[in-house]
Formats: C-alpha cells, structure tokens, sequence
C-alpha cells in the first residue's frame, strides 16, 4: 500500500456532510409504469398496501464533483477542490495497489470521519443473497474491470435495490439488469436484485463497454 501525501481534508465537512439516506417514502405513484419497463431514475414500487419509494435527486452541482465512491458513502462534500479525490484512500492517505488494499483504504477512509465497517464478503465467501443490514448501517459493494478500474454501488435498505452513480457529473441511478429478449429483437430491463452481480458498464470516452466483476461486499455504519 502506497502512502500519498497526508490528507489536508477536515474531516469534519464529510460528518456533517453525510447522506444516510438516498430515497424517501410516498405512497403516490407514477401514472405511468410498468414493472416490464422500470424507471432507474425516479420511482421504486413497494409492495401492495406499503409505501412507494422515490429516490432524492441530487442537485446539478453536486453531482458534476462526485462520484461513485462518493455516493456509495454518502459524501456530499462538493467544493471544487475536491473535484477528481474521491478515490478510497483520500482521506486516509493511502493509495490502493491491489484489490484487497482498496477495502484496506475504505475502512480507513471512513474511520477518518468515525464511521465503522461492520462485515466484508469478498467473491468466495459472499452469500448470494446478503443478510438484511442492522439498523444504522447498509450494504455496499466493489467491482473492478482490472485491478484498478473500480465501480461501487450501495443497497438501499427500504427497498432492497442497487443504486449508484456512474462516474462523474452523472445522477445516481438503480442498478438494472438488461437481457435480450430473441422474439422481439429487444432488450428486456429489469431490477438487478443478484447481490453478487457483476456489472457492465459504459465508458463514453472510449465509446465501448465494459465489464467490472464482483469482488467485494463491504456492511458499513451511515
């Protein structure tokens, strides 16, 4: 594990700036939806007689200085000098070689700002389906196109989806899961609910796909 230079955050704004929740609850409901055609911006559907969810969209600003990683953690810091940091190990001063060094980092990122990892699965030994998390803490998962093109997505505990952001300047979203459907010559969405999904990505700078494997399910404190 590398060593960068110390960090010079107060890690102060990243405790007072903390989202622990990133959908709220209504019972209203979009006029128009299809469970066969799912909304991965906006409305997530509870069961009958329950609440529905919408997920909190995130202003124009915050989501241009933020990334996966940060959403996953729930940072909502969004100063410009911090455009392009938020990398695990950023506020710990460390920086990643290997796989396993990344899990290394985002425990101590967030013991930085007094926040506890609870559990760790990595590929071998996760469950596929993980246990529902405790109260005060929520699931979030690494995937990796290499050994050092990560992506990281956090389970939102009321409604048992995958939301993330992909990459910069982008709202966070919910994970689907898109599969062809032969006799219509289309591809067929729905909600990714397999905890150990791996994931494809779209990098736009290289107009091409691509895909990240599962590696790490991490249960972390909000």
């Amino acid at each position: 594990m590398k060593r960068i230079e110390e960090c010079s955050f107060n890690a102060q704004d990243f405790v007072d700036h903390t989202q622990k929740s990133v959908v709220y609850a209504t019972f209203k409901r979009p006029k128009r939806f299809s469970y066969d055609n799912p909304d991965p911006y906006g409305f997530f559907p509870g069961r009958k007689g329950d609440s529905n969810f919408y997920l909190i969209r995130w202003s124009d600003d915050l989501t241009e200085y933020t990334n996966c990683y940060a959403f996953a953690c729930g940072w909502t810091v969004k100063d410009r000098k911090f455009d392009g940091i938020y990398q695990p190990g950023f506020l710990s001063g460390l920086e990643p070689e290997n796989l396993g060094e990344y899990v290394e980092a985002i425990t101590k990122d967030l013991k930085a700002v007094g926040r506890e990892v609870y559990e760790v699965y990595d590929a071998m030994t996760c469950p596929k389906k993980l246990p529902k998390a405790k109260d005060g803490s929520y699931w979030i998962k690494l995937v990796f196109a290499g050994d050092d093109r990560f992506h990281m997505l956090r389970k939102d505990e009321n409604t048992g989806k995958w939301i993330h952001k992909a990459g910069w300047s982008n709202q966070p979203k919910v994970l689907l899961r898109f599969k062809f459907d032969e006799k219509s010559g289309s591809f067929e969405t729905k909600y990714e609910t397999k905890d150990t999904a791996d994931y494809v990505g779209y990098n736009k700078a290289a107009g091409t796909f691509i895909g990240y494997k599962f590696a790490y399910a991490m249960r972390i404190q909000k």
